[in-house]
């Protein structure tokens, strides 16, 4: 005999199972495995007299998914490019936090390649999502964001 679902559970079910928004971006999937990943190592690590620099490191890396599924919510592109920055920097404050742990050996070397191969593609993904956002955006020379865009020419002789 069948079980009675109600349209309510069929629609629960849906949402867990169908990936939606920032579920669909192929940076937020690269980041999301890179910390699945990530974390799978730092398990393995006896973390005796180091949990700060590992506790660290996992907070930073887990910022970079966590601040493109935020900035996915955001109503407004630049919010949506301020959380996609935060994510940028997660990704840079990963890689120094994982360049310390090299230092001080407390990470093996067949892992340290294969997470900063990883780090990179996600850094190098979150980075197109930025490039996309100011490209496809109204952002001027002058805006909170202008360190990070290129003065052309045209902006040049504006002044």
């Amino acid at each position: 005999m069948k079980e009675h679902v109600s349209k309510d559970e069929k629609f629960k079910t849906r949402l867990l199972e169908q990936p939606v928004g920032f579920e669909k971006l192929e940076v937020y999937q690269v980041a999301y495995k890179f910390v699945v990943f990530l974390f799978k190592i730092l398990d393995k690590i006896d973390s005796q007299g180091k949990r700060e620099i590992l506790s660290q490191l996992r907070r930073s890396a887990l910022s970079i998914p966590l601040n493109i599924a935020e900035g996915s919510a955001s109503l407004s592109k630049r919010e949506y490019l301020n959380q996609v920055n935060y994510a940028y920097k997660s990704a840079a404050e990963t890689k120094v936090n994982l360049l310390v742990c090299k230092e001080l050996g407390y990470l093996p070397q067949l892992d340290l390649k294969e997470v900063f191969i990883r780090l990179d593609e996600v850094k190098r993904r979150v980075w197109g999502l930025r490039f996309s956002l100011i490209r496809n955006s109204n952002f001027k020379v002058g805006d909170r964001f202008k360190f990070h865009l290129k003065r052309t020419e045209n902006d040049v002789n504006k002044k």
